[in-house]
């Protein structure tokens, strides 16, 4: 199984965090340690070393023995190196020129010093006794030693940060879950169920999010059966105030009270066509039909006096949908523009990777950027006093986004304030 490291998530930031600290306490304990090991070498280490190194040169005797330096090598493990008078003699081929190499002594007592020598690639131990110099070649134990020290404790240190990596990955890993599964209730799957057998945090956020989704649904529920049965039953009155309106003599007041009437079942007909299409109570009935024939339908029984200006295809395309929905659709947002313009409306129709986008634009007041986002919502109205001359009752545009978004399109509005305001619609 692959794994990918997502930066930004909280278990790669803890693990850093986690990382630097352990960096910040190595540098502070280390520090420690040195001091305390400079102080405690300072004490005693200085006078070991120099014993040793004592023990070594009685060892090899005085006059020097030769035969003694070089067993003594091969049983330490180290080359010894003796400089006397201009002669040079070393247990291994290693040749030395003092000249070359940075010695710094400690006064040991009379006549005898110690200390250590180095140069680029080279580390010994040296004591001086008067003009005679023995070198004790440390480069391959201080190196291994090194390289050691400096790879355990990062290797350590990878391997416990791989592991911290892990299971913070494993301990955080709900929250990809829950993310992902917001995500789907948010965008109307409210049955869908986050499964987090955990009893954490976590655990119980993922729960609460599952009773918060049910709570939801069943408010929508009793919203949407309140909705349809309000309506349904509107309908008995409206109907018996139409049949007692036909028996009342011709005048001003008879015409008003039938268009109040009329416009009272527009209303109860969008509200009930909404439900249907966002309850999935009612299917599409898609037929095959061309894109200019349906301008060119819906401005000839609507529109014909309104000098509307049309775009058609070039190339003639049709498409699967409910031809009885997209009219409606496209007579609400020309009736929309109609109401706004100042001069004149425009209606395009375009084609391109998505499908088949119709563009309804006006060159009215325009709309502010704060209430664009709201105009599809149900009863939304940009102009709160709701008057006949200004527009209907806030649904017509939330029912043409149900119908759009019911045949798995979009609708999109753009506005600006003494511009006027385009409508695109995108049909697959």
């Amino acid at each position: 199984m692959k794994y990918k490291i997502a930066w930004h998530s909280l278990s790669t930031k803890l693990v850093i965090l986690f990382f630097l600290f352990t960096l910040l306490l190595m540098a502070i304990v280390g520090s420690g340690i040195r001091h305390t090991l400079e102080n405690l070498y300072d004490q005693t280490g200085k006078a070991h070393i120099a014993k040793y190194l004592e023990y070594i040169r009685s060892d090899i005797g005085m006059p020097i023995n030769y035969e003694r330096a070089s067993k003594l090598a091969k049983d330490l493990g180290i080359e010894i190196s003796i400089i006397q008078n201009q002669q040079y003699w070393s247990s291994g081929n290693n040749i030395i020129d003092l000249d070359e190499i940075e010695i710094k002594l400690h006064k040991y007592k009379d006549g005898i010093s110690y200390g250590g020598a180095f140069d680029d690639e080279q580390h010994f131990m040296v004591m001086q006794s008067n003009d005679i110099y023995y070198l004790f070649n440390t480069t391959d134990l201080i190196s291994e030693r090194k390289s050691f020290r400096a790879f355990k404790p990062l290797f350590f240190l990878l391997l416990i940060l791989a592991l911290l990596y892990f299971a913070t990955r494993k301990l955080f890993a709900p929250i990809l879950t829950i993310q992902n599964s917001v995500k789907r209730i948010g965008s109307g799957e409210l049955d869908h169920k986050i499964n987090i057998q955990r009893k954490d945090e976590l655990g119980l956020l993922s729960k609460d999010i599952n009773n918060m989704a049910d709570d939801i649904q069943k408010m929508l529920d009793a919203k949407q059966q309140l909705l349809l049965a309000v309506s349904h039953e509107l309908r008995t009155p409206l109907t018996r105030s139409n049949v007692a309106l036909e028996m009342l003599d011709d005048s001003v007041y008879k015409k008003q009270l039938k268009s109040d009437i009329v416009e009272m079942e527009k209303l109860i007909a969008d509200i009930l066509e909404t439900e249907r299409l966002n309850t999935h109570h009612q299917t599409l009935d898609k037929t095959v039909f061309s894109i200019n024939t349906l301008i060119k339908n819906v401005i000839d029984e609507h529109f014909s006096k309104d000098g509307i200006i049309t775009s058609t295809l070039e190339n003639d395309i049709k498409i699967s949908a409910d031809i009885k929905r997209i009219k409606l659709v496209l007579k609400n947002l020309i009736d929309n523009a109609l109401r706004y313009k100042k001069e004149k409306v425009k209606v395009k129709a375009l084609h391109n990777s998505d499908g088949i986008t119709l563009c309804i634009s006006d060159d009215g007041e325009g709309i502010a950027k704060d209430n664009i986002a709201k105009l599809t919502d149900p009863f939304y109205r940009v102009d709160s006093a709701r008057q006949r001359q200004t527009g209907g009752y806030g649904l017509g545009l939330y029912l043409c986004k149900a119908i759009i978004e019911a045949h798995q399109g979009k609708l999109e509005i753009e506005s600006s304030i003494g511009v006027g305001t385009n409508i695109h619609i995108t049909l697959p």
